[in-house]
């Protein structure tokens, strides 16, 4: 019986990042709450419940809140951009987490310094609950233009961060900023280039070594549950069917990869849409 949930509570972001899988997705509806809670009341047992958005940190805040102190033997994690005011009643969601994920992109997600420094403070803030584990998600596109040494030192020496490398698909606002996508050779100096660097805080090397570098999460070990509390395979694409692509498994490169996404396409092999 699966027992992890990824529930959508946030319907409006307050970035534009260039390379959002959710700019189709997200039209400020309010999120039903009741209805999520009769979905989840169907399940005896809930073990884990993520929470996206969208900005999760957007939205009502006292049901959002409400709906957490719902569960208390539940684990609970969530994905945020950290660009806004952390006021006291945010700092209480975010102490509730047991992990908060986040991105550092400087030059394609953060529109100047102010949001930049915002993000700063606002991680280590959060690094002062030592029982939330933190991650923070990179892009290729940050490792093509900053030394990867410059990055390493960040996260080891100065925020002492966990964090991963990720990506950019071919999907959502990147379609509008192909000129950010590495092709294939790019690609793969890229995650070489990552691979050098063995230290105690980059995931990728776990991901990539377990090969599932970019798998989809849905379906066998996760249910996702839309904003109108309505079971969908995936917020991003609400069609797919949580099947690896065939051609992936047979792919020589699947071993830095572990298989994508059906709806988006391969960034190894696809060097134009």
């Amino acid at each position: 019986m699966i027992s992890c949930f990824d529930i959508q509570v946030g319907t409006s972001c307050n970035l534009n990042c260039k390379h959002c899988l959710m700019v189709n997705n997200l039209d400020n509806s309010s999120v039903d709450y009741d209805k999520i809670n009769q979905t989840l009341s169907n399940y005896p047992k809930i073990e884990e419940i993520h929470l996206s958005g969208g900005e999760p940190l957007l939205g009502d805040l006292d049901k959002l809140e409400e709906f957490i102190n719902k569960y208390p033997k539940t684990q609970f994690s969530m994905t945020t951009n950290l660009v806004y005011k952390l006021t006291k009643q945010r700092l209480r969601i975010i102490k509730r987490m047991d992990r908060v994920s986040t991105s550092f992109d400087s030059g394609i997600r953060f529109n100047n310094f102010k949001e930049l420094n915002l993000w700063y403070h606002n991680l280590k803030k959060i690094k002062y609950f030592h029982h939330i584990s933190v991650f923070v998600c990179l892009t290729n596109y940050l490792v093509s233009n900053i030394e990867p040494y410059r990055l390493i030192n960040l996260f080891d020496n100065v925020l002492k961060t966990s964090f991963v490398t990720i990506p950019l698909m071919r999907y959502g606002n990147i379609k509008n900023n192909l000129d950010l996508i590495p092709d294939r050779n790019k690609t793969i100096e890229w995650i070489q280039k990552l691979l050098l660097f063995n230290n105690q805080y980059d995931l990728t090397q776990n991901l990539i070594k377990n090969k599932n570098f970019a798998n989809c999460q849905y379906g066998d070990s996760m249910i996702c549950i839309n904003h109108n509390g309505d079971i969908v395979n995936c917020i991003t694409n609400p069609d797919c069917k949580n099947k690896l692509d065939i051609k992936c498994v047979k792919c020589s490169y699947f071993s830095n990869c572990g298989g994508s996404c059906p709806y988006i396409d391969c960034y190894y092999m696809k060097n134009k849409l």
